[in-house]
């Protein structure tokens, strides 16, 4: 299994916090296999029983010659994968998800990475600390073929301190 160590980890040899997120920085995650078992707890969840998900029979009759997982599923777990990056470090609420695709299927056993660059940078208004980044992103499975991409965009503000909690009161 492959771990992220490209040389384009600039967030995270910097280490990622507010005070360096540039133009440009990038980072990539590990992988994480898709397993049957999390395909079938999203189905249970979110309701969606589409055989093409759970019954190999079914979908193996259809184009995709076999079960895939649901994409929603695929992108819930680049949110844990941007986590797991370091974005969770940062006091970020994502407010956009902008011109997503869903490439190519992920199947049972499939390994996915993700891949963020920062796009833009925007300040936010004088009275409001902190900025609006878009992030472009890419998701790739185990054959670095690119099964998901589009971009995020986020406002990532200070993390609280003692000293400007003060400001705040």
């Amino acid at each position: 299994m492959q771990t992220a160590t490209t040389p384009v980890d600039s967030l995270a040899a910097s280490g990622v916090c507010f005070e360096n997120l540039s133009l440009g920085s990038a980072v990539t995650s590990e992988y994480r296999i898709i397993t049957q078992d999390m395909i079938q707890a999203f189905a249970d969840l979110s309701g969606d029983d589409n055989p093409l998900h759970l019954n190999e029979a079914f979908a193996t009759a259809t184009k995709f010659r076999g079960i895939i997982a649901h994409g929603a599923l695929v992108l819930a777990v680049v949110t844990g994968l941007a986590s797991k990056i370091g974005i969770a470090k940062l006091e970020a609420f994502f407010t956009e998800i902008n011109n997503w695709k869903f490439l190519r299927p992920v199947r049972p056993g499939d390994s996915i990475r993700l891949s963020m660059r920062i796009e833009a940078i925007e300040p936010l208004s004088r009275n409001q600390p902190g900025k609006m980044v878009t992030f472009c992103l890419r998701v790739e499975n185990q054959r670095q073929k690119t099964v998901q991409e589009g971009s995020w965009t986020a406002i990532i503000t200070p993390r609280e301190t003692e000293a400007n909690k003060a400001d705040l009161n």
